[in-house]
C-alpha cells in the first residue's frame, strides 16, 4: 500500500509539470475532455472484463453524484487553475487536501478529533492564507496568479469531498467499480463541454511531447492514480490515505524547478511549511488517539 500511494504521488506530482507544458498546445477544456475520454473508456472496459457493468446498477445514483463532484467540479477548477499559476504554487494547494478531509470527516461523523488536531488544522489554514496572500500581493508576475490559486483551492475542496464520500461506497464496491463509474459519470459532461475545442485541434500543430503528456496524464495520473487512491481509501481509510498527499508538492516543486525553472518566494515557502506542519501535527495526534 505504501508503494502504491508513493507511486500515485509521483504520478500526480509530475503531472503538474506535464499538464503545464501540454497546455501550450491544448486548450484546457480540450485537454480535460480528451484525458477523461481515454481514462473512462479504459476503466469501463476493465470493469466490464473483470466483473461486468451490472454491479454498478444498485448504487448508480450515488456514483453519478460522486463522479460529478470528483470530476466535473474538480477537473476544470484544477486545469484552469494550473493554467493561471505556476506548477510549484499549484502543488502547495494540493497539500491542503488532508486538512479539508479532516474537517469533513469530523463534521460527517467519521472521526472525532481533539483540540490538538484542530490546532494542526488551523496551522495548515494559516499556511493556505500565506500562499494566497503572496499571490494576491506579490510583485511582478506573482500578481496575476491569485485567480488560479483560488480555483485550485476550490479544486482541492472538491477532491476532499470526493475522497470522504468514497469511503462508505467502497464498503460495498471494489475500487475498480467505483473508479470506473465515477470517471464515466464525469467524462460525459467534460467531453461534451470540451467538444468544440476538441474538434478544433489541429493535430499537426500539437507537439509530440504534448501528445505524450496527454497519454501520461490520462493513463498514469488519471487511471492508475484514481484507482490506487480508491484502493487505499478502502484499505486504510480516507484520513490515513490523505496523509500521503504531503509528498505531492515536494515532487511537483522539484519537477517544476528542474523542467520549468520555477522558484518559490520565502513567504510561499513559509506557507508551505505551515501547511505540511499542520497536516503532520494533525496526523500524529490522530494516531495517538486511535
Amino acid at each position: 500500500m505504501d508503494l502504491l500511494l508513493v507511486a500515485t504521488c509521483i504520478f500526480w506530482g509530475t503531472n503538474f509539470v506535464v499538464i503545464k507544458s501540454a497546455l501550450a498546445d491544448f486548450h484546457p477544456l480540450a485537454f480535460t475532455g480528451l484525458r477523461f475520454a481515454i481514462g473512462a473508456t479504459l476503466l469501463l472496459w476493465l470493469q466490464w472484463w473483470r466483473e461486468g457493468l451490472h454491479v454498478l446498477r444498485p448504487m448508480l445514483p450515488q456514483l453519478i453524484v460522486l463522479g460529478l463532484i470528483g470530476n466535473v467540479a474538480y477537473q476544470p477548477l484544477f486545469v484552469y487553475g494550473l493554467a493561471q499559476t505556476e506548477a510549484s504554487q499549484a502543488s502547495m494547494f494540493v497539500a491542503t487536501t488532508p486538512l479539508w478531509i479532516l474537517v469533513l470527516a469530523r463534521f460527517t461523523g467519521h472521526d472525532k478529533f481533539s483540540g490538538r488536531v484542530i490546532a494542526g488544522v488551523l496551522m495548515g489554514l494559516v499556511g493556505v492564507i500565506l500562499l494566497l496572500w503572496e499571490s494576491v500581493n506579490g510583485v511582478g508576475s506573482e500578481g496575476r496568479f491569485w485567480v488560479g490559486n483560488l480555483l485550485l483551492l476550490g479544486a482541492t475542496v472538491s477532491w476532499a469531498i470526493y475522497t470522504v464520500y468514497s469511503q462508505p461506497l467502497l464498503l460495498k464496491l471494489r475500487p475498480l467499480a467505483l473508479t470506473s463509474a465515477t470517471m464515466a459519470a464525469g467524462a460525459l459532461p467534460l467531453v461534451l463541454v470540451g467538444l468544440p475545442e476538441i474538434v478544433s485541434i489541429r493535430v499537426n500543430e500539437v507537439s509530440f511531447a504534448s501528445w505524450l503528456g496527454l497519454l501520461y496524464s490520462s493513463l498514469l495520473a488519471l487511471v492508475f492514480g484514481y484507482f490506487f487512491w480508491a484502493y487505499a481509501i478502502q484499505t486504510i481509510g480516507s484520513t490515513r490515505t490523505s496523509l500521503y498527499v504531503n509528498l505531492v508538492p515536494v515532487i511537483a516543486t522539484f519537477s517544476a524547478w528542474f523542467w520549468l525553472g520555477e522558484r518559490l518566494s520565502p513567504l510561499q515557502l513559509l506557507g508551505a511549511i505551515a501547511v505540511i506542519t499542520g497536516i503532520t501535527l494533525s496526523r500524529l495526534n490522530l494516531r495517538s488517539e486511535q
